[in-house]
């Protein structure tokens, strides 16, 4: 029997400090199995609406640059059709202009050729008379005649000339048409495939910065779920556990928790997204939960300890006022707006703006104390017991309870030394 009872209490030690390993985050925050899980969980939520809006902007470029490359070959064809014209125009001008001087050449020749007739059938008909009259007559209408038909010759190589110069003009024209209309129209379809693109894209990055801070939401929401069972499994109390219950760790625990650490480190990174928005541990404080009402009331009358997702909550809500603590410290304290309210904040302007947010004052107080000597104080510790705190931990390790340091001594010179405080006062 006493063997009996020995082993029992063997296993019962054992399940006390696998549980308190639990609840410090050693055993899961960096488990590989846990890290999957919210990464399966954080893919599920945002892989397809992602892959989705990828595919559309792909089909949306893809139908653009389709688009230009037919609105490109036909407003290439037209130019191409428009330039063969201006050479034709070009071409009949020339060939115009060569037989209008051909023709004033041949009707020059023409009427030469009738004047000498004329002359030579007055001379054979009216022979011996000296000084005809005839043959001067004659000469003189016919280079009359001559005269008239240059200038009419002249008037139609002039209109020719005007016709063909008309006509070229015409078809450079309707040539630097054709090329500013297809300018126009592939930059209308780009214009369009960037309007139709600008809605994707924006989602597109809208889901990239929620992703993230989804992630890390996933992963210690698992973890806490991992918790909670845990306690319904071992039929465990969470006042049962104590600090000192975890005992020495081993080599693999300590891998363990400093794989928790780098965890913590790279989730902190993927936060960044929310100190960005404002939003998670990084907003403004909001009202107090029911559990916060409730460990209240249990702070000024004694009610006991907390219920185990009561104890959960409060234990949030310290982490909270950890972070928002760093936060102003590292930022100031900001507007809705981003704006710097308070650069370089002091504990005595913290403590009632976290008051405002109607934070419980003994996390308030624990939270500075964590920050500023890495442990709480004995009269802290006592009023969260009294609250109806159990557990917690500050760093991947159960909470210390320590005295606080004793007030640095002045040197002799009279220069007193500074302390090491983390937080303003």
């Amino acid at each position: 029997m006493a063997g009996t009872g020995g082993a029992r209490g063997g296993k019962a030690s054992a399940a006390n400090s696998g549980l308190a390993a639990l609840v410090s985050g050693q055993s899961l925050l960096g488990t590989p199995g846990l890290v999957s899980a919210a990464k399966a969980i954080t893919s599920s939520q945002f892989g397809g609406p992602i892959s989705e809006i990828a595919r559309a902007i792909a089909l949306n470029n893809q139908r653009g640059r389709a688009n230009e490359t037919l609105a490109n070959k036909y407003f290439s064809n037209l130019g191409q059709y428009g330039q063969q014209a201006a050479n034709r125009i070009s071409s009949i001008g020339s060939g115009l202009n060569q037989q209008l001087s051909a023709n004033a050449s041949n009707l020059d020749q023409t009427l030469q050729g009738i004047g000498n007739q004329g002359m030579q059938s007055l001379a054979r008909y009216t022979p011996g008379i000296s000084g005809n009259p005839g043959q001067a007559q004659l000469a003189q209408a016919m280079a009359q005649q001559r005269g008239y038909g240059a200038q009419s010759m002249t008037g139609f190589k002039d209109f020719g000339a005007t016709q063909s110069a008309n006509y070229g003009s015409l078809a450079a024209a309707n040539l630097q048409s054709y090329m500013k209309g297809g300018q126009e129209a592939l930059t209308q379809i780009a214009q369009g495939t960037n309007a139709a693109n600008e809605p994707l894209t924006s989602k597109l990055a809208s889901l990239a910065e929620q992703e993230g801070p989804a992630y890390v939401k996933n992963l210690m929401g698992l973890r806490q779920q991992e918790i909670a069972n845990a306690f319904t499994q071992q039929g465990l109390n969470i006042s049962g556990i104590k600090a000192d219950q975890a005992g020495q760790m081993t080599a693999a625990q300590a891998a363990a928790s400093r794989r928790a650490d780098a965890a913590a480190a790279r989730a902190a990174r993927r936060d960044a997204a929310q100190q960005k928005n404002k939003t998670g541990p990084y907003a403004l404080p909001k009202p107090a939960s029911t559990s916060k009402t409730r460990a209240a009331s249990r702070a000024a009358g004694g009610g006991g300890a907390l219920t185990l997702n009561e104890n959960i909550n409060w234990l949030k809500d310290l982490n909270k006022v950890q972070g928002v603590i760093t936060t102003w410290q590292q930022g100031g304290i900001k507007d809705n707006k981003g704006n710097v309210l308070i650069r370089h904040p002091t504990k005595q302007q913290m403590v009632p703006i976290l008051q405002g947010g109607r934070y419980d004052q003994n996390a308030i107080d624990a939270a500075f104390e964590l920050l500023t000597w890495g442990y709480i104080t004995p009269g802290t510790a006592l009023a969260m017991h009294q609250e109806g705190v159990r557990g917690g931990t500050f760093r991947g390790k159960p909470i210390r309870v320590s005295p606080p340091p004793a007030p640095a001594k002045p040197n002799v010179g009279g220069v007193g030394r500074t302390g090491g405080l983390g937080v303003g006062t």
